[in-house]
């Protein structure tokens, strides 16, 4: 099985393993594809190999797991997993959210691969400026309380307002056609 990473599974893959961005050490079921979404810092797509994904400690170069994956997952999952190193499987970890795909490995061994491509292929189409202030929205969001993250939402929509690509949306919307992004 492979597995994709959602927004908020917060992943890197370091020296033959997954990194959760939690901070603690994890392994991601056959082929799992772990994006990840830590503010301020810029994790990729990365594809790793093993059975299950397993929350054992926190590390020192993983500092952080104690108030990143409550955010991810919730307080209560978060402290049985840590507290217990308990094992979650593809479909576990998909079901408490730390995961949002999880894929038969296909014949040629990149299933996870495939399909970071197909979603990337469904990014492609929409607003590069839009894309990239709601990245910003989404990843300093994550570090601030509710409040302070709607002003960094509408502060971040603001930039888009005089933008071309936002024109270029209203006028594809209402002339009923796709919209052409130049990121301007």
């Amino acid at each position: 099985m492979a597995a994709a990473a959602a927004p908020g599974a917060l992943g890197a893959l370091s020296a033959g393993r997954v990194r959760l961005v939690a901070a603690c050490c994890a392994r991601l079921g056959s082929a799992a594809w772990a994006r990840g979404t830590a503010p301020r810092r810029g994790y990729s797509s990365e594809v790793k190999t093993e059975d299950e994904l397993r929350v054992r400690h926190l590390e020192e170069e993983n500092r952080g797991g104690t108030q990143r994956l409550p955010r991810a997952i919730g307080m209560a999952l978060a402290k049985e997993l840590i507290f217990s190193a308990r094992v979650l499987d593809g479909q576990e970890a998909k079901a408490v959210g730390l995961i949002s795909h999880v894929l038969e490995q296909n014949q040629e061994g990149d299933a996870a691969y495939r399909k970071a491509l197909d979603l990337a292929r469904e990014f492609l189409p929409q607003g590069p400026v839009a894309m990239r202030v709601a990245k910003l929205a989404i990843n300093q969001g994550m570090e601030v309380d509710l409040v302070t993250g709607l002003a960094i939402e509408e502060a971040c929509y603001a930039q888009t307002i005089s933008t071309k690509d936002r024109l270029e949306g209203l006028l594809a919307f209402k002339e009923k056609r796709p919209p052409r992004y130049k990121g301007e």
